[in-house]
């Protein structure tokens, strides 16, 4: 029987899951193996799956671990933007006449979000808590390849009261556990924030504060 080419074989795997070939694929024969290991083959999974560099002018160093990484981003705090009234969230503090929930004073560049979290003149702290393992981030997969963790919000005015921006304060456990903590009064100012946290695994360098 004649072999395949390695061309055919290269499009075969472009069109299984990606975790079959790595896990299986890979270890069918040394091209094989090659086939998958090659930052080509990545790539072009990348771009047939529309998955692109924020900055296309900087390419990953690893289009692998690219790939896998982007797969998993999503959205991991429950009920950001107050669909589901509080749930989800726990009160901390409910200074003033405490949280409450409107409907947005001003155009939000998400215009499928229609309400926000609001707080009166004094601190409000609410917090929830996220365990990466039951949200399919194993021990392994943070441990080894410590992807960044995006903190995004976005403060709405309020002129009649002074305040300061809210904040996200991400609480690392031992058990790959976060708690957000988010600090909020009314500010006198519209500003989106994100803060990104990296090298969280490492002691020198972690923005984490240990459970």
């Amino acid at each position: 029987m004649p072999a395949v080419p390695l061309a055919v074989v290269e499009e075969i795997l472009l069109n299984l899951p990606a975790h079959q070939v790595v896990r299986v694929c890979r270890l069918v024969c040394p091209e094989w193996k090659e086939l998958v290991d090659s930052a080509a083959h990545w790539r072009e999974r990348c771009r047939r799956e529309g998955i692109q560099p924020c900055d296309a002018s900087r390419p990953p160093k690893d289009w692998c671990q690219f790939y896998f990484i982007t797969k998993k981003r999503r959205n991991l705090i429950k009920n950001p933007v107050a669909d589901d009234e509080f749930q989800g969230w726990e009160i901390l503090e409910n200074g003033g006449n405490g949280w409450e929930i409107e409907n947005n004073r001003k155009p939000f560049p998400d215009n499928t979000v229609t309400k926000c979290f609001t707080t009166s003149c004094w601190l409000c702290l609410k917090q929830q808590l996220i365990d990466l393992e039951k949200e399919g981030y194993n021990a392994a997969f943070m441990d080894q390849l410590q992807p960044h963790i995006k903190i995004s919000d976005c403060f709405v005015p309020y002129v009649l009261c002074g305040g300061y921006p809210s904040s996200h304060n991400p609480v690392l456990g031992n058990t790959h556990t976060l708690t957000f903590t988010h600090l909020y009064t009314r500010a006198n100012f519209v500003n989106p924030i994100h803060h990104i946290f990296g090298l969280w695994g490492k002691p020198e360098h972690s923005p984490w504060k240990p459970m």
